[in-house]
């Protein structure tokens, strides 16, 4: 209550006893068993009784008395069908029946609303049709938002101008890909229903996504940027390198001139003098082999005495063979 104390409510019996009997009825207190129900049965007129019991009796003679009335008409179809007159009016009804969907169309305009109709090819999942048979336009723009059409829907939607319709254009909206739209349409659904879990619930998703796209959208703009700095550094880089191969070219051909101005080439004359000079040591070899031939030519001259001078002077060739092959082998390497 007010003063924040427990209260139990309890039935007021009498009141309600004294309700019954003003209105000529009775009261009972309802009961786990069925006695309560037995003696609002036994309250009953016997006479009420009766007449439903003679009514019962009545409909079930004319039930059972009604198949009686199908024999003379089987009869008649017997001998009708012997002669072929039968056969002779069914062939012509044939040609005038309608299709099975014509006559499920008729059936449906007999006993059915258009909406009605809508409703049940919605039901269905032919939510085309659904959104032509619709009247109603906020259920022409539900099917028009299952048949997938997002755009026509979130149009569809905006004329209703309450919690649910908002609701449903900010689902059309996220469905088509406007973030923004559609968390702006979860706000006005909001504001008219600040108690509404599933525009919570959608509108806290939305701007999550939405935060991951941005971010998305970043880091792809941050690697573009990172690869076009890669490209302009190696340009650079490229460039540099051909400056310095040129620059270095450059340095060589003007050391080669400089080279060539300070050793002049040499006239035909000193180039042959230098061609018919011999270098220090050929020189050298060619004395020795001169004095090796005078050495040769006066012991040619002198008389060989004796075996022993022979021997000496083979030794001495020789000796000068090895100096000269020695010599050779030093200048060879």
């Amino acid at each position: 209550d007010k003063r924040g104390e427990i209260v139990v409510p309890q039935l007021n019996s009498a009141a309600l006893k004294q309700l019954a009997r003003a209105g000529g009825g009775k009261y009972h207190t309802i009961r786990f068993d069925d006695s309560d129900i037995a003696a609002l049965a036994k309250a009953l007129p016997e006479n009420t009784q009766t007449s439903d019991a003679n009514l019962g009796r009545e409909f079930d003679l004319w039930q059972d008395t009604g198949h009686w009335f199908l024999l003379p008409v089987l009869f008649l179809a017997l001998v009708l069908f012997r002669r072929g007159a039968v056969l002779s009016l069914i062939l012509p009804l044939l040609f005038f029946m309608p299709s099975d969907n014509a006559q499920a169309g008729i059936w449906q305009d007999m006993w059915q609303t258009p909406d009605q109709q809508a409703a049940e090819a919605l039901s269905q999942g032919d939510a085309e049709r659904a959104a032509e048979l619709f009247n109603d336009p906020q259920w022409r723009a539900t099917a028009t938002y299952q048949q997938g059409d997002y755009k026509t829907a979130a149009k569809a939607f905006a004329g209703f101008d309450h919690a649910d319709g908002w609701y449903n254009r900010g689902n059309a909206l996220a469905r088509s890909g406007d973030y923004d739209a559609a968390i702006a349409a979860y706000e006005h659904s909001l504001e008219l229903a600040p108690q509404r879990e599933d525009a919570l619930a959608n509108k806290a998703l939305l701007e999550k996504l939405k935060r991951e796209q941005e971010q998305q959208q970043q880091n792809q703009e941050q690697q573009e940027k990172n690869q076009e700095q890669q490209e302009q550094n190696q340009q650079e880089q490229d460039q540099n390198n051909q400056n310095q191969q040129s620059e270095n070219s450059s340095q060589e051909n003007q050391q080669q001139k400089e080279n060539q101005q300070q050793n002049p080439p040499q006239n035909p004359a000193e180039q042959q003098d230098q061609q018919t000079t011999p270098p220090p040591q050929q020189g050298e070899q060619q004395d020795q082999q001169q004095n090796q031939r005078q050495q040769d030519a006066q012991s040619d001259a002198e008389p060989r005495d004796s075996e022993t001078e022979q021997q000496q002077h083979e030794s001495r060739l020789r000796q000068g063979q090895r100096e000269q092959e020695n010599d050779d082998d030093e200048k060879f390497w």
